[in-house]
């Protein structure tokens, strides 16, 4: 008896890998390259896109450094590849930055320099130059046709169907994952990952298809670009579906209910968000404003600050780090943060979509300051076309005069208690990203197999 059950165990195991086995024979091959080193890695970890991936392909991830260790527990089919600042390093840099400026010049006249924030001023002089002269035409030429012929060749496109590329734009390893798709004739497929991403970054290598947030990007795509994108979404906005009342979120954070709170969440590019701080405090120690806590949230990437000031953490209106509610923000965690809040302050990140789908109205903060890049915040602001669809808008106040700050953070405070825009910040967010029932997983797995049943 117990022998029989043994073999029919065994059968049903042998069953099962061949069918295993069989499946994955016919699965298409899929190569997604993402980068390790940014936020969107943990995102996509935490919101389930590789273990889903797994289910319906089979996939080789590549990544520019070390994935996180949860995602290494459990996989072998993953390659870093990290690329040498060398002499070809900067033939892409010059290339990129000349073709930013093309993109930026069209927006505004003086808008170009804003750009080259991230090459010393040597290298940003003779870019400058370049374009100046009339010498960018051949220069990109001569950088693209050097580009191309000394990509390095990947054995892992050998038997590839699909190449997906999830990535800021601005990523030479990016572009060189692209060329060979485009070499092999492999379909490449672009996600921007971030909201700005299609606005002010040019694409050195042209995909077959653009997969972008929503409505607004698909026609900045088209503006810019001179190219008809899908609308997919965002892979982050799918954890805010949960309903989280204010009260579960407060305790879900350990904050006290009795105090009212102000997230000041930082960006990427240089703002003097201490200074910021110091300014809401002063005001909130004037009129004896004694519930109001600040949190703030700095960018984990930004830029070094050089001309801020210190934090007054003397003020009766405490400053709470955001590592001192929690050790490590994880992506599950935002959902709590924002629906604790009465509003958010920000430098026009990304978090002003993030807060305003929760229905947590915005101060968006753009006035140019002292700073070490010579970067022009208002300028950009004024002229940035994915910011234009924030101007005026009842649960936005946007303050681009330093010298108004006092009058605008007033406004800013009267709109936090106004329950009225709760549908229209709702109504507002769903031009820039698309969400539905489905997950961002589901979607693009979908978008996958529709492609491979048409071609």
């Amino acid at each position: 008896m117990f022998k029989i059950l043994h073999l029919k165990l065994i059968c049903i195991k042998i069953f099962l890998n061949y069918k295993q086995l069989i499946m994955k024979k016919f699965k298409r091959t899929i190569i997604v390259y993402s980068n390790a080193s940014k936020m969107g890695h943990r995102d996509l970890y935490e919101t389930h896109f590789y273990s889903n991936m797994e289910k319906y392909f089979n996939v080789i991830w590549l990544f520019d450094g070390e994935p996180i260790k949860n995602f290494k527990k459990k996989r072998k089919n993953y390659f870093v590849i990290k690329l040498k600042q060398n002499i070809r390093f900067l033939f892409w840099t010059y290339l990129f930055y000349l073709e930013e400026i093309i993109i930026k010049k069209k927006q505004h006249p003086n808008i170009y320099k804003n750009s080259r924030l991230y090459v010393n001023k040597l290298h940003k002089n003779i870019i400058e130059i370049i374009y100046l002269l009339k010498l960018d035409k051949i220069v990109k030429l001569l950088f693209d046709f050097i580009l191309y012929k000394t990509t390095e060749n990947y054995n892992f496109f050998s038997n590839a169907d699909f190449f997906i590329s999830i990535s800021t734009g601005k990523d030479l390893l990016a572009d060189d994952l692209a060329r060979n798709a485009k070499k092999k004739n492999i379909p490449y497929f672009f996600i921007p990952a971030g909201w700005d991403h299609i606005s002010g970054k040019p694409m050195l290598v042209r995909p077959d298809k653009i997969m972008v947030w929503g409505k607004q990007t698909k026609q900045l795509c088209k503006n810019i670009h001179n190219f008809k994108s899908e609308i997919i979404g965002s892979f982050k906005f799918d954890i805010y579906k949960k309903n989280i009342s204010k009260i579960h979120a407060l305790k879900k954070l350990k904050l006290d209910h009795n105090f009212k709170y102000i997230l000041v969440c930082g960006s990427v590019v240089v703002f003097n968000e201490h200074k910021l701080i110091n300014k809401i405090l002063k005001y909130l120690k004037n009129k004896k404003m004694k519930k109001y806590r600040i949190i703030y949230k700095p960018h984990p990437f930004a830029m070094k600050r050089i001309f801020d000031e210190k934090i007054n953490f003397a003020s009766p209106n405490k400053v709470i780090f955001s590592h001192k509610i929690k050790k490590e923000f994880k992506l599950e965690d935002y959902p709590y943060l924002l629906k604790s809040m009465e509003g958010i302050i920000t430098p026009y990140s990304t978090m002003i979509v993030e807060s305003l789908y929760n229905k947590v109205p915005c101060m968006a903060v753009g006035y140019t300051e002292k700073n070490q890049y010579g970067f022009d915040w208002r300028l950009h602001t004024v002229v940035a076309p994915h910011l234009k669809i924030l101007k005026n808008k009842k649960f936005i106040i946007n303050c681009l005069d330093e010298n108004m700050f006092t009058k605008k953070f007033e406004e800013f405070l009267k709109v936090t208690s106004n329950k009225k825009l709760n549908l229209p910040m709702k109504k507002f967010t769903d031009q820039i990203v698309y969400t539905s029932d489905k997950t961002f997983n589901h979607r693009i797995i979908e978008k996958i197999q529709k492609f491979s049943s048409d071609s």
